[in-house]
Parts: structure tokens; C-alpha cells; sequence
């Protein structure tokens, strides 16, 4: 995981790393087309290092906290970097200010049942 990652979550971390991407492209292609034509060598040189700089900095220091520390698992953007342990104790607290106490077996069943049922939407089921 990226040292830089922790604390940094959700989807304007994305935003953030996706600007520096941009900060990036955007110093290459004004090197490459633009700045060529239009600037003197110095001010060239010194505007595209700049912008490249910048934007592949902040894009590496930024990119283990927009993906939230979980490369290996796609479309999991902007979610909290959570374990399984610290939301059970998450949920349990809700279930005991709504009065519902649980043993930790209780909540296991209920978890399971709950994952069942999700399961069973996302495959077409009721």
C-alpha cells in the first residue's frame, strides 16, 4: 500500500489524481505542439518541466489514496478502507442504539443472511 494512502479516501482523492493526470497530458502535448511554436526556448523548457513535474508527483503521491489501497480490486473507488472486523463493530453499535442486542454467532447469522440476500438481487432475484 502507499504510505501516502492513509487517510487519503473517496472520490475527490480520484478527482485530485485524475487532475494531476491531466497537469501531466497537458505538459507533454504543450511541449510537444503548441509551446514549440509559440515560446521563446527558456520560457519552453522551463514551462513543460514544470508542468510534467507537477503533474507526475502528484499523480504518484495521490494514486494509493484515490484507489483507496485496493489495487487488486476494480470498481472499488471512493469506499472506505475498512475491515471486516470494524464494520461488524459498526453495524453491532447501530443495532444497539436501535435496541437489537446481539451475541457475536446472532450477528454472523444475520450477516450471512443479509449476504445471501444481496447476492440473490444482484443475480435477477426478487
Amino acid at each position: 500500500m502507499c504510505p501516502f494512502s492513509k487517510g487519503f479516501h473517496g472520490a475527490s482523492f480520484m478527482q485530485l489524481h485524475g487532475i494531476f493526470g491531466v497537469l501531466l497530458t497537458l505538459g507533454i502535448v504543450l511541449f510537444a505542439v503548441w509551446a514549440i511554436k509559440h515560446l521563446s526556448k527558456d520560457k519552453l523548457k522551463q514551462l513543460w518541466v514544470w508542468l510534467i513535474v507537477l503533474g507526475f508527483l502528484g499523480s504518484v503521491l495521490l494514486s494509493g489514496g484515490a484507489m483507496s489501497g485496493k489495487f487488486g480490486k476494480f470498481g472499488k473507488f471512493g469506499k472506505r478502507g475498512f475491515d471486516k472486523a470494524e464494520k461488524n463493530a459498526v453495524m453491532q453499535e447501530v443495532f444497539k442504539s436501535h435496541g437489537c442486542n446481539l451475541s457475536d454467532e446472532e450477528f454472523e447469522q444475520v450477516w450471512e443472511e443479509v449476504k445471501e440476500q444481496k447476492k440473490g438481487k444482484k443475480k435477477g432475484g426478487e
